[in-house]
């Protein structure tokens, strides 16, 4: 009997990354240049992937790489919901004083509501507890894509000659600032989330569409992303089932992504 080695390789940061390294990309966490093309692949299972949230890349890599894309093989028993959250006594808080009701997407279009002033804004943040944008998703050529082509907002990205497509645009080193709130940073509410920006795909593109006054920021490591609600309001991105945070958080809307062992 021939005898196989099993070997770890450690999780990534983003669903994209697991997709690109059973694809056998030479980089498969690097957003800007993931290193595809004929090879041998070393990365044969990835058992976490949010297959529902990145539909549109998995569809793009499927038609692109029909040889080598990676297969779902299913569901194997473990199912979660990822949303924006938020603290209950914000939401609480918020009705009191002017009857906005945080616990629904319409009441964060600017247009009519001012959600920036329950929490926290970009310049109270410690950006040492953050990443730089060079090291997030923004820098990712696939989600950027996919958000100019659904918003259009051209002014939220940057075209990467090196790489022939465009790259999130950088505010301040480390926020990407949504329409509602570009011109004034100071009325934007922190929409906080971790790896290199778990939920960008959608998130970005909400907050735009929804005309939501947000800035969205990554934390720089799993104990940051834990640890700063604690001082701060924001909104999170998270998922349930998660005992992470003690402080009680109340979805705001559903994700269409489903947390999938696969």
């Amino acid at each position: 009997m021939l005898g196989y080695k099993v070997e770890l390789k450690g999780p990534g940061a983003l669903t994209l990354d697991g997709f690109f390294a059973l694809m056998g990309c030479s980089q498969p966490l690097n957003g800007t240049n993931r290193g595809c093309g004929p090879s041998v692949t070393h990365v044969h299972i990835n058992v976490e992937v949010w297959t529902m949230g990145y539909a549109a890349e998995f569809a793009q890599i499927q038609a692109q790489y029909p040889q080598t894309a990676p297969k779902n093989l299913g569901n194997m028993g473990y199912n979660g919901v990822s949303a924006m959250f938020v603290p209950l006594a914000v939401q609480q808080n918020a009705y009191e004083v002017e009857g906005i009701n945080l616990d629904f997407y319409r009441d964060y279009n600017k247009s009519w509501k001012t959600p920036g002033a329950y929490f926290a804004a970009p310049s109270e943040l410690d950006v040492s507890k953050l990443l730089p944008c060079g090291g997030t998703a923004l820098m990712s050529t696939e989600t950027m894509s996919n958000y100019l082509a659904v918003t259009g907002d051209s002014a939220g990205v940057s075209v990467d000659s090196i790489l022939g497509g465009v790259v999130g645009k950088c505010f301040d080193g480390y926020f990407w600032y949504a329409p509602a709130c570009r011109e004034d940073p100071s009325t934007c509410f922190t929409w906080l989330t971790a790896g290199t920006g778990w939920g960008f795909s959608e998130h970005l593109i909400k907050a735009a569409v929804y005309n939501m006054p947000m800035a969205a920021a990554v934390a720089n490591s799993w104990e940051n992303y834990a640890n700063m609600p604690t001082d701060r309001n924001f909104t999170l991105y998270w998922w349930v089932p998660d005992p992470t945070f003690l402080r009680p958080y109340r979805r705001i809307y559903q994700s269409v992504s489903e947390r999938e062992t696969a």
